[in-house]
């Protein structure tokens, strides 16, 4: 009982013992943490007017590299990435003999072309969660209106397809375009959605947007304005008019991205930009590489948001080249793990 007293006695004294009868706020627990979460890869090489890209996969620690998808001369598999749930990649390819938006299984099984495109290096993003006919897929493509003639260079759009994987065959509907009839900047890429599934960011030639992303009663989506917003162009915001970006990646557990921007020298830092997605606005924009003798770039979040899988080299002294895992914080790790380089994602 004295001891009961004196702790008291102490808790009032600190001011402690209110919160403490009342419950103290609890600290968010960290993110849980991938135990098997390997990284899917591009590996190319060029053998004169022969080229071809495989796609590879391999831990952070350079281990158990091993091939997902190989392919003929002149065949490219480009831009993949990982589906939420972590068992299947979406990737651009021309394997067929034309453009198309292909996914494949962690294990190699159920390769599928899920809708034709005009280029073959199309980016594409998961909506991280599923819908009734199973993943909303967005992707870039030069399709005009009509859903198969090609427009030309500036013509790029932003399309949909929900694709179900929940079983083999894997079935695929049809492509549904948000930005028709027409985007007044070529849209270069997709660069995934938000954590909540409202938001596609997208990649222009100058400029970077946020696409804010609706969904009707009948499961169809559609670009979600203001009721202040007036057409042409309802539906989207201006993040940044840089023109410098280099991928666009956003965190998991948080409403920001990872990305790359040049210093004066055209050293590339990796940079966070946090995001009010209510007000349409950026919040906070950290040099996460500063002083860091490393050009980085290509960034992708680890599993838990706390490391970035990046490109890394040092300019001018014919340093390392290669891909590398940064984690930013009062002393900066580099680790290389691997000479691939290019557009690659880290299960999650």
């Amino acid at each position: 009982m004295r001891f009961v007293k004196t702790l008291t006695r102490l808790g009032l004294a600190l001011g402690l013992l209110p919160s403490i009868l009342d419950g103290a706020p609890k600290p968010t627990p960290p993110p849980p943490k991938c135990t098997d979460c390997p990284i899917v890869y591009a590996s190319g090489y060029s053998k004169g007017s022969l080229h071809r890209m495989d796609l590879r996969l391999v831990m952070e620690d350079g281990s158990r590299d091993t091939l997902l998808l190989a392919d003929t001369d002149n065949v490219y598999n480009r831009n993949p990435v990982w589906s939420p749930d972590g068992s299947w990649v979406s990737f651009g390819s021309n394997r067929d003999g034309t453009g198309g938006l292909w996914v494949i299984r962690n294990d190699g099984a159920g390769l599928t072309k899920v809708v034709s495109t005009c280029d073959t290096w199309s980016t594409s993003g998961w909506r991280p969660m599923p819908s009734a006919g199973g993943y909303w897929l967005a992707f870039s493509d030069r399709r005009q209106d009509d859903g198969t003639t090609c427009g030309g260079q500036y013509d790029t759009e932003i399309w949909l397809v929900e694709v179900n994987v929940a079983a083999l065959p894997v079935l695929a509907g049809q492509p549904v375009c948000l930005t028709c009839p027409t985007y007044f900047e070529p849209a270069i890429g997709v660069r995934g959605w938000s954590r909540d599934g409202a938001h596609i960011a997208v990649q222009t030639g100058y400029k970077e947007y946020i696409f804010d992303v609706g969904f009707g009663a009948d499961g169809m989506p559609f670009l979600d304005a203001k009721p202040d917003e007036t057409p042409p162009y309802p539906g989207y915001w201006e993040l940044s008019n840089t023109g410098d970006f280099w991928e666009l990646s956003w965190l998991r557990f948080s409403d920001a991205f990872f990305t790359s921007l040049p210093d004066a020298t055209g050293k590339r830092d990796l940079w966070r930009i946090d995001i009010d997605l209510v007000n349409r606005r950026a919040l906070a924009w950290t040099n996460l590489t500063a002083g860091s003798p490393y050009s980085l770039r290509w960034p992708r979040p680890s599993p838990d948001d706390q490391g970035i899988l990046t490109d890394a080299s040092i300019p001018g002294r014919g340093g390392w080249t290669g891909t590398a895992i940064v984690t930013p914080g009062p002393v900066l790790s580099v680790v290389p793990i691997g000479t691939f380089r290019g557009l690659h994602d880290w299960k999650r």
